[in-house]
């Protein structure tokens, strides 16, 4: 293969690759005042890769780890720090502010 047949594979490549990243994992909301999905155990999910605040850094998930990123996204960035654990229109179902997260009885909660 010569290096434009090699280039055309790749951009191919790269370019029907991004088909597995259409939809997100299940479990994940769309919330659209942000432009990302959420779930309910504070991880978004934007183009292809699930984040996560971590001690006001984002982290992103890399081979089943996470890994500070020093650039985010424009729309994770976009996402106000002090309401990570209740995305809009979602407050009204029970998301649980942050600093009562750890009492006794907090669990699991579902947004739909």
């Amino acid at each position: 293969m010569n290096g434009v047949q090699s280039a055309i594979v790749l951009i191919l490549a790269l370019l029907f690759s991004g088909k597995a990243f259409a939809e997100p994992p299940s479990g994940f909301e769309f919330i659209p005042e942000w432009g990302v999905y959420a779930r309910g155990d504070d991880i978004f999910w934007h183009g292809g890769v699930q984040w996560k605040l971590s001690d006001g850094t984002w982290v992103r998930l890399e081979g089943g780890n996470w890994i500070p990123d020093s650039k985010p996204p424009v729309a994770i960035v976009r996402i106000p720090k002090d309401k990570v654990h209740c995305p809009p229109g979602l407050a009204k179902k029970g998301c649980t502010p942050p600093g009562h997260r750890k009492k006794k009885g907090y669990g699991h909660r579902k947004w739909k």
